[in-house]
């Protein structure tokens, strides 16, 4: 499949995501962090027009669409209230896509192509744009199913403890982390160097529901000496009991809600919708803690981890810049959230595209967002006794 093939395939899947959502939906705001459906739709219209465009072509492009659909312009509790009819957006968005794959068409015949074009890579930045795109949209209608789903018959859940005798070993020693390809990878991802380990055990696969719902019948949510300083007072504020996905119908009896709507909970699946501050609260009720960035890649680079891409895995550190850093194509990737808020996740969700899924991928959120499809995968620093 080529590259624009494969472009107009992520175009679809976006804009037939946006499309079911439907003229109900499309301009609603489900969750605080979320901007509506038609919002998203739009704005990975815009990104292609304003790299195919404005920065290729030099061809400015309209100010109103500019003052909608770029976030630091846009302030996001109206963003719905701004959005074009829902009909009009759709049949827009479909031209201006079938616009920007003929542009790119012949702007690859181009003797003197842009840079932005060398080795593909803005077909894989605006490909891997659409899927983190898409993944938001799951986000934002898992919210409205939560708003929405009726609560499905339920069994209880047993009550497990993670066992540190299950997990593998990684070895001390110099791994490679981070990649340096042309195209695919982001500027965070860059470049490849070696660091060193000091060796660890990981889970051999991400922290269940059952294991999570042993935390919670042990009163993990209410035990001070288990939480952070920071995570105990988001705790006091947050008042939850509970993953965000996870709904009670009757005391004990929990489903969770997908964006397919709601589900059984099955006690071996990976708890998900869970913060940093919760992660790192069950990892301390283990006798554990959460790995670190490298520990992660580099077991995954050795084929030790099981259960890879089912949730984002929260891991110990703080969004940071590679050696060498340099922010590529524009500073507003990686370049603000290396401000020591933003704490890495890795691997993906059910919900992620295959082509962001890789070793080197690095997420980034602040330590309080419960809406990702988010888990945990434990670690210990030594072989139990």
């Amino acid at each position: 499949m080529s590259s624009l093939e494969r472009l107009a395939r992520y175009q679809r899947l976006v804009l037939d995501l946006v499309t079911d959502e439907g003229t109900d939906h499309y301009s609603h705001q489900f969750h605080p962090d979320l901007s509506p459906s038609g919002w998203h739709l739009g704005h990975c219209v815009f990104t292609e027009n304003y790299w195919i465009r404005e920065v290729i072509e030099a061809q400015p492009l309209a100010a109103a669409n500019r003052d909608l659909y770029v976030p630091e312009f846009s302030y996001k509790p109206a963003r719905g209230q701004q959005l074009p009819d829902f009909h009009d957006l759709i049949d827009w968005a479909g031209r201006e896509q079938r616009e920007n794959s003929r542009r790119l068409q012949q702007l690859q015949h181009n003797p003197r192509r842009h840079p932005l074009l060398r080795g593909g890579y803005l077909h894989d930045f605006l490909i891997q744009h659409y899927a983190q795109h898409y993944e938001t949209l799951c986000y934002a209608r898992a919210q409205r199913q939560l708003q929405q789903a009726s609560a499905v018959p339920v069994r209880p859940l047993p009550v497990r403890r993670p066992n540190a005798r299950d997990a593998v070993t990684l070895a001390g020693g110099d791994y490679a982390v981070g990649q340096t390809a042309p195209g695919r990878p982001y500027d965070n991802e860059h470049s490849r160097h070696t660091i060193t380990l000091a060796g660890c055990r990981l889970a051999h696969r991400p922290l269940s529901n059952a294991e999570f719902f042993g935390f919670m019948e042990d009163g993990g949510y209410e035990r001070r000496e288990l939480w952070s300083d920071a995570g105990w007072h988001w705790l006091q504020t947050a008042a939850v009991a509970r993953p965000g996905y996870w709904r009670c119908d009757d005391p004990g009896h929990y489903f969770q809600v997908s964006p397919a709507g709601a589900e059984r909970l099955r006690p071996g699946a990976p708890v998900v919708g869970i913060n940093y501050h919760e992660a790192a609260a069950v990892a301390a009720w283990a006798g554990a803690r959460l790995p670190h960035e490298h520990e992660w890649e580099a077991a995954t680079r050795s084929g030790l981890l099981q259960g890879r891409g089912q949730v984002w895995e929260w891991c110990a550190n703080a969004f940071y810049p590679y050696p060498g850093f340099q922010a590529y194509p524009y500073d507003g990737y990686s370049l603000p959230y290396f401000d020591n808020a933003h704490f890495v996740l890795r691997g993906g969700s059910r919900y992620t595209r295959r082509v962001i899924k890789r070793p080197s991928f690095r997420n980034y959120y602040e330590a309080d967002k419960r809406h990702l499809f988010a888990g945990v995968r434990l670690a210990w620093d030594s072989p139990p006794a």
